[in-house]
């Protein structure tokens, strides 16, 4: 990572804060009338934000779904970007020394 693209920003009473993403969870919905088979769908990708990549955004996982609804279609990404967050979560502390509480959660 060559820099981060986080900058100062001023709080009250003379703080500042330089606060910045570092992972970055992105989908994308088309209702079953933008598709030829007649299902919803979506992509989810899970991203470093700020990688050495020309786009600033290197992907570490993508994942297409469908269903007959958004619902379906929303419960399949909840579920993937969950499991993927608690993959980045655990590599994130692994690098640190640290361990992942039971359940999955920090």
């Amino acid at each position: 990572m060559k820099s981060l693209d986080i900058s100062w920003t001023d709080d009250c009473s003379g703080k500042k804060d330089y606060d910045g993403e570092l992972v970055s969870i992105d989908t994308r919905f088309w209702p079953s009338a933008y598709q030829k088979n007649g299902l919803c769908s979506a992509v989810c990708s899970v991203t470093l934000v700020g990688s050495d990549s020309d786009d600033e955004r290197r992907k570490l996982a993508e994942r297409e779904f469908e269903g007959p609804t958004f619902a379906s279609v929303a419960a399949q990404v909840e579920a993937w970007a969950l499991e993927q967050a608690n993959r980045v979560e655990r590599a994130m502390l692994g690098e640190f020394g640290l361990r992942a509480k039971k359940g999955g959660k920090s």
